[in-house]
């Protein structure tokens, strides 16, 4: 064996840190070996090690160029591969169809038609990249021309082709063009009944998959996860036990149709009872399974027992694996109230983003934490995190369960002033939620007027029932106005104004507002007097 197929090996096997020691041990380097290295590099995803390697080559190979287009092409990297390609002093076919199916790719139909004009030596490559080029930028029509332009075909641009009617929604087309394939490969088939199956079609999608001569387990999976979302659980499950082999990402499908069923009874055990099996049998969850059953429990009506599973199966090592993982956990034990394990989660995690902060924040916030909460959010800016919109509806949700006006009106200006962020209406409400709950009923009702957008339930709702608090019968009259207006069905309101009334000795209101609800809360459109006030 020689070096450079030693090399290439160590590469082969995915261990790129191995290849690396090994190609700095080697007595002599030629372009063979240095594209080896690039190559590791790139399909490896460590892109700024390839490129660094790429820049400190004594020489430029056609090879070496062409996998350093390849790597920033699999990257998107559209700028660094069109500075590599036209930095070419020569280039190979491989070299051409790199650079168009980069635009290709990325939705540049036409610089990539651009390119394609000016390549000599067009080939099926290049000329499937044009068709699925038009695809993705939506032009259908010179995505079919391009395809019928096309000197040959194979099995490759028949499935482009397809691709191309699917998301065009022409699933006839896509059923003719799939028809018209002289040879169909198992990806086809896939495609094929995916399509249907995704576009709710699920006769037709059935039909295929029983014609499919070998279904094979990505082709079962499509069918119980269609049968799943036409609610037919017990096909789902029926496919599931016929299947002549499961991968997890069959496993993980019946779980998430058990937990997506969360209106009816049992299915988030039924959930946890599959990922269970699946632990029996020797799969491995990945992180879109352990983000499904983290969803069941959340779901699950008895909080306390969803957190015990959680817990049996939330380790250091999955939290190490996948920041996604984490904050699904973090989402789950915020939604069933039990902060502490939410928190007991986020000290674990190794690495944190604004979502693991963010999700810590709505744990602590929703659940009455509001001090713990603008703790983590001082420790959020102190890792040099960037707040947004979301990170302030929290924020100010805290300060709102914790009584903590001073401060939130500090934060709701910072909002702007700070951050350059505008306001949206979560935090209007917010802010006018704390204000009437503290007594200062002017300044919430001057808040909800002047807010640039128009007020809706929750904040004359907010305002309504401070003024019950506090009887402010004038300034409820007002708030209650906006009921009556949108005409508004749920009976809250009016329940509240109800007591209102009757706390202020109003019999006659009283009176007047219970017929309104007895009249399935839908007062007359002409106006009605309460209060002395015409409104």
């Amino acid at each position: 064996m020689t070096l450079n197929s030693a090399l290439q090996l160590q590469n082969l096997c995915g261990n790129v840190q191995e290849a690396r020691k090994f190609f700095d041990s080697m007595p002599l380097q030629d372009s063979v070996s240095w594209t080896i290295m690039v190559s590791a590099y790139a399909q490896g995803g460590h892109i700024e090690q390839a490129k660094n390697l790429f820049e400190s080559l004594p020489w430029k190979s056609l090879a070496c160029e062409n996998a350093m287009l390849q790597a920033y092409s699999l990257n998107g990297d559209l700028e660094n591969a069109k500075l590599v390609f036209d930095r070419m002093t020569k280039r190979d076919v491989v070299s051409w169809t790199t650079m168009i199916g980069a635009y290709a790719q990325n939705g540049y139909a036409f610089d990539a038609k651009s390119l394609f004009d000016r390549f000599e030596r067009k080939n099926i490559i290049s000329w499937t990249a044009m068709v699925h080029a038009y695809s993705q930028n939506k032009s259908f029509d010179l995505a079919r021309e391009m395809f019928e332009r096309m000197p040959q075909h194979d099995v490759f641009s028949w499935n482009i082709l397809l691709s191309a009617y699917a998301h065009n929604g022409h699933l006839e087309s896509a059923k003719i063009a799939f028809e018209r394939m002289p040879s169909r490969d198992v990806v086809a088939w896939n495609s094929i009944i995916a399509f249907f199956s995704q576009k709710g079609k699920l006769e037709e999608a059935k039909e295929l998959f029983h014609l499919m001569p070998e279904p094979n387990t990505a082709a079962w999976n499509v069918m119980i996860q269609a049968n799943a979302q036409a609610w037919h659980l017990d096909v789902a499950k029926g496919l599931f036990d016929q299947m002549p082999s499961r991968d997890v990402i069959s496993w993980t499908t019946l779980m998430n149709s058990y937990a997506d069923m969360s209106n009816l009874d049992g299915c988030q055990e039924s959930a946890m009872d599959v990922f269970r099996l699946m632990d029996l049998h020797g799969v491995s969850p990945d992180s879109v399974t352990y983000i499904a059953i983290f969803d069941a429990c959340s779901r699950i009506a008895n909080a306390e027992e969803g957190s015990a599973f959680i817990a049996s199966i939330v380790h250091p090592g999955i939290l190490q694996d996948s920041v996604v993982v984490g904050n699904a956990a973090l989402t789950m034990y915020g939604r069933s109230g039990l902060a502490a394990g939410a928190w007991s989660v986020f000290q674990q995690m190794p690495v944190r983003d604004s979502v693991s902060w963010n999700a810590m924040l709505t744990a602590f916030a929703r659940n009455g934490h509001g001090e713990a909460a603008l703790d983590v959010f001082l420790a959020m800016e102190l890792e040099g995190l960037v707040p947004d919109i979301i990170t302030f509806v929290n924020v100010l949700s805290a300060c709102s369960h914790a009584g903590l006006l001073h401060r939130a009106r500090g934060y709701f200006h910072s909002i702007s002033r700070d951050y350059g962020l505008t306001p949206i209406y979560d935090h209007y409400v917010c802010l006018t939620d704390l204000l009437a709950r503290s007594g200062r009923l002017v300044e919430a009702e001057e808040l909800v007027n002047s807010m640039p957008f128009e007020p809706n339930y929750e904040a004359w709702m907010a305002l309504l029932g401070a003024c019950r608090s506090h009887g402010d019968v004038r300034r409820g009259n007002r708030a209650a106005g906006f009921f009556v207006q949108a005409d508004v069905d749920a009976e809250s309101p009016y329940i509240l104004l109800s007591h209102l009334y009757a706390e202020a000795g109003s019999k006659d209101d009283v009176l007047v507002i219970r017929k309104a609800m007895r009249r399935k809360t839908k007062l007359d459109q002409s106006p009605v007097i309460l209060g002395g006030l015409d409104r």
